[in-house]
């Protein structure tokens, strides 16, 4: 069960450390992302974790998300609970819209069958097809749960 400490375990000490020690000139967005965490894993509040950084390419989106599985999931990024989309690998084709809708439902709820605390990262979201971000609202939304699944 992804639930016991075995696979998933905020180390917060080592959050703040590598947001201090590896994130430059982004103390207030690290500030905010670490209390965020933290709260979220006392459980508060008791909805799904989102999180959302937006800027420019190198501006350290993914290093930040990098830095939060590996300080989450005892396997970091190579966690099974760990899952990166990005959009112009799996999502590049805009016709197929009601295609990626169906996939990315269906792989957001297999994902959160398996383990309620997956980690999510929506790369290039600026470049998905119209109408596929929607597909997501129901899953971060306040819903105690999404099709049985509690997120």
């Amino acid at each position: 069960c992804c639930h016991s400490d075995r696979w998933i375990a905020l180390n917060a000490s080592g959050l703040q450390a590598d947001f201090n020690t590896k994130v430059f000139g982004q103390h207030l967005a690290t500030d905010v992302v670490f209390k965020i965490i933290n709260g979220h894993f006392r459980g508060e509040p008791n909805k799904a974790l989102v999180l959302s950084f937006e800027g420019g390419t190198g501006s350290g989106k993914n290093f930040i998300s990098d830095i939060i599985a590996k300080n989450m999931y005892t396997k970091g990024l190579e966690s099974k609970y760990v899952k990166r989309f990005i959009a112009t690998l799996d999502f590049p084709h805009s016709g197929k819209l009601e295609f990626y809708k169906t996939e990315l439902r269906n792989r957001l709820m297999a994902a959160g069958r398996k383990c309620g605390r997956s980690l999510f990262i929506l790369d290039e979201m600026d470049k998905m097809p119209p109408g596929l971000i929607d597909v997501i609202i129901p899953f971060v939304d306040h819903h105690s749960e999404v099709g049985g699944v509690d997120f």
